[in-house]
């Protein structure tokens, strides 16, 4: 299961699941239930807990007893993100079995309790309350502090400085470095506008990156002027609102 932020959550086996970032890095949470932070970081957790990811996403985590020491361990996910739900369950039997996803998620987002875990700028830093979880306490009934943690950015995107660097990247990524021996599927067609049934020049031999990046510069022009046409609409509406008022007070 992928996050539109790029996390991956995928269980792993029993007791077991791993959260993995874009940025390469991971935790683990396994046993009961331990958390091993890709950085070298570990601590424990025991009740029904909330990890936040860096997109916003919401791992609810509901644990069960296991053996007679008061120890817990995963029982299910439940992964929201925004009105996406999916649930994990069995996770204390095996690798556990991922449901569908239902568009409840809104109704579920505020009915789970527990404690809360934030992901920081990095897939393998946590906090709680704010301050960075650098240990816990009689297997996670309370947990060991550090310094505050900045939380992660959902928007990644938006620490680009350079506007103009920016655009250089962007052009570059959509229309220089394409490489004409790609094959997006395992026919070696364009799977976006070549159809063999089709008045379309079907080529399965090779991939066409000059026609696609044709298609790619007719969708954007098509894109401008929508825009143009809202801007429009937008500019009609001022002018009517500002003769309505004029007729109001004349």
């Amino acid at each position: 299961m992928t996050t539109p932020g790029g996390y991956k959550v995928e269980p792993i086996g029993q007791f077991e699941w791993k959260i993995t970032g874009p940025d390469g890095k991971s935790t683990r949470i396994w046993g009961d239930p331990h958390v091993d932070e890709g950085d070298g970081g570990k601590w424990d957790f025991k009740k029904n807990s909330t990890f936040v990811l860096g997109d916003g996403t919401r791992i609810n985590v509901t644990t069960a007893p296991w053996g007679n020491n008061g120890m817990t361990v995963t029982q299910g996910l439940e992964i929201i993100s925004g009105n996406d739900r999916v649930t994990v369950s069995g996770i204390d039997k095996g690798k556990g079995v991922i449901g569908q996803i239902t568009q409840d998620g809104y109704a579920h987002s505020n009915s789970f309790r527990g404690d809360v875990f934030v992901m920081g700028r990095e897939t393998d830093d946590w906090s709680h309350q704010g301050r960075e979880i650098i240990g816990s306490n009689n297997g996670g009934d309370s947990f060991k502090l550090g310094n505050q943690l900045p939380v992660g950015n959902p928007y990644p995107w938006r620490d680009e400085t350079n506007p103009v660097e920016m655009i250089r990247n962007f052009d570059s990524d959509m229309y220089r470095n394409w490489n004409q021996n790609w094959r997006p599927n395992r026919f070696g067609c364009n799977p976006y506008y070549e159809d063999k049934n089709s008045q379309n020049d079907f080529r399965a031999d090779r991939y066409d990156c000059n026609r696609h990046q044709n298609q790619l510069r007719r969708a954007f022009r098509a894109f401008a002027e929508l825009f143009r046409v809202f801007e429009r609409l937008t500019n009609l509406n001022d002018r009517m609102y500002a003769m309505r008022n004029r007729t109001m007070y004349a």
